[in-house]
């Protein structure tokens, strides 16, 4: 498609939005820098046509990315934007008449925008009488100004489509398909609670033999010597002549890094939380996942389980050890980028008991702290999530 400075090509032509279907409406939506404000009017009300009223360059860049989500899943609605000037209220309110004129079926999304253009299309729904409407993400409705009725959709986002949405992508490293796949595996499981047996039976001790096979030096031979015969019993690991064989990839994986068995044992448990009506709680996730800011800064930022239940991005952070007030700032940082105000933010620690400070902090931050995830058990720890 081409991008002019006045409106976008639709995504698709009106003749195949006729075949498609569609809601009667126009949706007007004012591009906003909270990215979830932009694109949940248009995946509850799934219109016919939306119009972004923007004024800031980065809404063409955002435009595209989610013409192109949309367009993989075949959406019907199709796109079209108008710049409209938010430096004052007369000049706002100049484009949203000339729009209200355009497009006779228009439907205001106020729930994002420029204060001025907010001031300014109440004017224009107290002169023409055009409904407004909020959305309310977490009850999933639209609440209208004028005693409107909307039929909504249930948002859904993929992990990988928030990610593309906030303007970031993935970095493939080196992961385990378990990590990235979000579907149960029976076999996979036993193989993650075999290991995190292993790990919570003394999480100090899994992590000074982990680090002295990694290459560190452990206070006592005995420590390494001890987990590891506990991991041959597990039928996890043998010896081989060249040193450890592990009974597959995922073992190995497990394996790789200290903290790994506390990451996929909290996964695992994501992927077993159900809600009140014993379905799925969340809808997707991903364990171990490198984020990469493209906003020229190329920085990469590592989220230990990321998971999605509806439009919302759930940010767990898990820690298999001591921790600082630093991974609580880091783990704000990185959900507000990739998730916005929406954004539930958690950290997982197997043993660590922080102080009063650091547990103030977390709550200023809005970050769950689940503690004693060693004494947990799955189920337990999966109603945790839920309750992030």
């Amino acid at each position: 498609n081409t991008w002019g400075k006045a409106e976008l090509v639709p995504v698709f032509s009106r003749e195949a939005a006729e075949v498609l279907g569609g809601e009667d409406m126009t949706l007007m939506e004012f591009f906003d820098g909270e990215t979830m404000d932009n694109v949940l009017g248009t995946l509850m009300l799934q219109p016919e046509t939306t119009v972004f009223l923007w004024d800031e360059r980065s809404a063409e860049q955002f435009a595209r990315r989610f013409e192109n989500l949309l367009r993989r899943r075949g959406v019907r609605t199709r796109f079209l934007c108008e710049r409209i000037n938010t430096a004052n209220v007369s000049s706002a309110y100049e484009k949203i008449e000339e729009c209200i004129m355009k497009y006779s079926d228009c439907d205001f999304d106020i729930t994002g925008g420029a204060e001025t253009a907010i001031a300014a299309v109440g004017m224009a729904a107290d002169r023409y009488g055009v409904p407004l409407h909020t959305i309310d993400a977490a009850s999933g409705r639209a609440v209208s100004a004028k005693g409107k009725e909307y039929k909504v959709k249930k948002p859904f986002l993929t992990v990988r489509e928030m990610i593309e949405l906030h303007g970031g992508e993935v970095r493939e490293g080196k992961r385990d398909d378990e990590a990235r796949l979000w579907r149960r595996n029976e076999d996979a499981e036993r193989d993650i609670e075999k290991v995190w047996e292993v790990c919570r039976s003394d999480c100090g001790a899994w992590n000074a033999a982990l680090g002295t096979a990694a290459g560190y030096r452990a206070d006592k031979r005995g420590v390494m010597s001890l987990i590891w015969q506990k991991l041959r019993a597990a039928d996890i690991v043998k010896r081989g002549e060249n040193g450890v064989r592990y009974k597959n990839k995922l073992a190995a994986y497990l394996l790789g890094r200290q903290g790994t068995a506390l990451e996929m044992h909290t996964f695992a448990a994501a992927k077993s939380a159900v809600d009140k009506a014993g379905k799925p709680f969340f809808d997707d996730g991903e364990s171990g996942i490198e984020l990469l800011w493209k906003d020229g800064r190329c920085v990469v930022n590592e989220m230990d389980v990321f998971l999605t239940r509806g439009a919302v991005g759930y940010f767990i952070s898990c820690k298999n050890g001591s921790v600082t007030s630093d991974e609580l700032y880091k783990l704000d940082v990185v959900s507000r980028r990739f998730g916005g105000r929406f954004a539930k933010k958690a950290l997982v620690l197997s043993y660590f008991e922080p102080d009063k400070s650091f547990m103030e902090r977390a709550d200023e931050l809005g970050i769950k702290v689940i503690k004693n995830a060693r004494s947990m058990s799955k189920r337990a720890l999966a109603k945790r999530l839920t309750e992030a």
